[in-house]
Parts: C-alpha cells; structure tokens; sequence
C-alpha cells in the first residue's frame, strides 16, 4: 500500500515518460551487491521495507550457506529482488556444489586448471590481439614488479591485462598501496616464477578484447541457476556484472546467451557498441558507491542526487557494497546514515522501483 501511494504521489511532481502508449514515471533503484551475513541482510531490508522501499540485490549463489539461502526466501516473500552476480563473482572461476556439473564441466575446452577438492575450475579467456584498442607500451620486469619506460602512462590500479612477447599468456597487473605494479597471473594469483626482462614492448589488452568463451558463459548461467534452484529461489532474470579484477563482457554477448538461451531481460554490463545506460545489457549504475565513500557523502546530498535525476525524468540507481569498513563509526555509521537516507525518500514522495521492473518499464519483458 505504501509503495502504491509513493507512486502515486510521485507522479504529480515529477517528469513523465512516455514509453510505447503508456506514461511511465521515472523512479530510482536500491540495489545492495555481493553476499552478507544473514543478521545484515535482514536488517538492510527491514530498515528499507519499513519505509515503502524495496531492495534489488545482486546475490553470488556458489557462496550461499543454507542459513543465508533461507533467509533470501523470506526476502524475496516479503517483495525484494535477487539478481545474478555470477556463481563466484568471477567470470573466469567457477565453484560446484553439484558433482556431476563439476565433473561435465572439466571436459569443456577452455579449462585451464581444476581442483578436484575444492571442486573449482579456473577457465581461460579467448584473446584477440588484434582487437584495434589494444595498445603497447615498454616497460622493465625485476622480480615480477613493473616498471614503465614511460611513468606517464596510466595503469587501471587492478584488472589490467598484458601479454609478453613471444609468450602466449596473458598477465595481469596488482597495484599496491605503495603504487608497486607487481605482474600475477590472468586470475590474480601469484606467479611461480619470476619474470626479469628490460626493455621490452608490452601488449596491453582492451576489456573487449579478452572474453570468456560462449562456453563458459553458458556454464556461468547454468551454475548460478542450479543454485537459485536450490536455494528455492525465483530463477534469476538480471545479471550484474562483477568489479573488480574481471576485464567486463561484450553486452551484445550477454544479451546473445542470458538474454536469448536464459530468458533473462537486462542486465548491467558495459563493454559494447552502447554506452553505459543506453540498453537493455548495459544499464548499468550511475554512482558506484551509497554511503561506502565516506564521512563527507551524506544523505541529503544522495537523495538530492536521486531527486534531481527524476525530476529530468531519467531512472537511477544506487549501489551499495555496504563498505562499512571505510567510514568512521563502521556499520552502525553505514546504518545511521540508511535509516536518513530511507527517511528522506520517504518524505520527498520519491519513486522507488525494482530493478526488474524498472528494465520492464524501458525496454519491455
């Protein structure tokens, strides 16, 4: 009933959109990723239900224990959205809890290595070094730490990705705190050897070129099915890319399997021919962190944000980690700040929306 009456309201302040033959105001999405305790899950939901807000949030279901899986039920119940974040929040590594999924997926051709006992499988990207956005640049390798010829030249602090002449791997690059660029493996593990070379060209790749096969990404949504099937949970039908170390996805590729073979309807990726917000497999978000940025972001100033987007009639989301660690008062801080923000929303009559739906309303079931 509140969330009826909130759009309702919602409707007389803000800008319209037209949308086919029906008049669609805009509204934001809460969405919380990666997997919490069950006590924060059911605190992170109550705080926003209470207030007429549903959250959207984007689960890794390898990582599930029953007690959290149950909890999720409850949620789902009660009106929130589980997503699809990738069984292992990973494109490339993939954890079975079946044995039979595990032991058909060590037969694909794109395996790299396994773990019988752990019941994991580390897979290979295909690599296009020819792709145009590749780019070189020369640099020194003592030890397994880089050194550019050329410090002007700016390296992502994690997720980037080269290759050595004359070698067939792909590496990737961890930035530490002291700016030390030290040369892992493409799954960011540590190398077992040690890589000395002066002088030499490297070949830096784009995200575009870099990606799991249509293999691995069909195993990618047939393992983050089962669990949904196991956990009892509605099958997913959004998938949010992982942060982090992976090299991002063609969205075209995305919406060709999850899309086309998984009956999925949206999804936020990035890499492709759309910019970031413009389609249904790059939605994306417009501010990648809530209230995890610190002391300074408040929650005036988020839901200033969040009104002024809607008042342009564009939808909006807000992502949370629930990074407690980088604020000062930690999670009670983090859940100080939720309760203002969720009270604002409240007050200002602001729209709130699933991200499910709100793909609906955009780009159609």
């Amino acid at each position: 009933m509140m969330k009826k009456m909130l759009t309702i309201a919602a409707a007389s302040c803000f800008s319209v959109l037209t949308l086919g033959a029906a008049a669609v105001t805009p509204g934001f999405t809460m969405r919380i990723d990666d997997n919490k305790s069950v006590k924060n899950f059911k605190r992170v939901a109550d705080l926003f239900e209470k207030r007429g807000i549903f959250v959207s949030f984007a689960i890794v279901p390898s990582t599930l224990t029953e007690e959290q899986g149950a909890c999720l039920r409850e949620l789902v119940k009660r009106g929130h959205l589980m997503m699809d974040h990738t069984p292992n929040h990973n494109f490339y590594v993939i954890t079975y809890a079946d044995q039979a999924m595990y032991e058909s997926a060590k037969a694909l051709p794109d395996v790299h290595r396994f773990d019988d006992r752990r019941k994991t499988i580390w897979f290979n990207p295909v690599i296009d070094r020819e792709f145009k956005k590749n780019w070189h640049t020369v640099a020194s390798i003592s030890n397994n730490v880089l050194t550019l010829a050329n410090p002007k030249v700016k390296i992502w602090p994690y997720g980037t990705f080269f290759s050595l002449p004359g070698r067939s791997e792909v590496f990737g690059i961890k930035v530490e705190k002291d700016k030390t660029m030290r040369v892992c493996d493409f799954w960011c593990g540590q190398l077992k050897e040690k890589i000395n070379v002066t002088n030499v060209d490297l070949l830096f790749y784009a995200e575009l070129a870099l990606q799991p096969s249509d293999a691995v990404l069909r195993e990618l949504a047939e393992v983050s099915r089962e669990r949904f099937d196991h956990f009892k949970l509605p099958r997913p039908t959004i998938w949010v890319r992982p942060g982090g170390w992976c090299p991002g996805i063609d969205q075209d590729r995305i919406g060709k399997i999850y899309g086309g073979e998984f009956d999925y309807i949206g999804a936020d990726s990035h890499p492709g021919r759309l910019p970031w917000g413009k389609g249904r497999w790059c939605t994306g978000y417009d501010k990648m962190y809530f209230f995890d940025q610190g002391a300074q972001i408040t929650p005036e100033q988020l839901v200033d944000d969040i009104e002024r987007e809607l008042k342009a009639g564009r939808y909006h989301v807000r992502l949370s980690h629930m990074w407690s660690h980088a604020l000062p008062g930690k999670e009670e801080e983090w859940f100080a700040k939720a309760e203002r923000f969720a009270d604002l929303v409240r007050e200002r009559r602001l729209r709130t929306i699933s991200m499910k739906d709100q793909y609906i309303e955009r780009f159609g079931k």
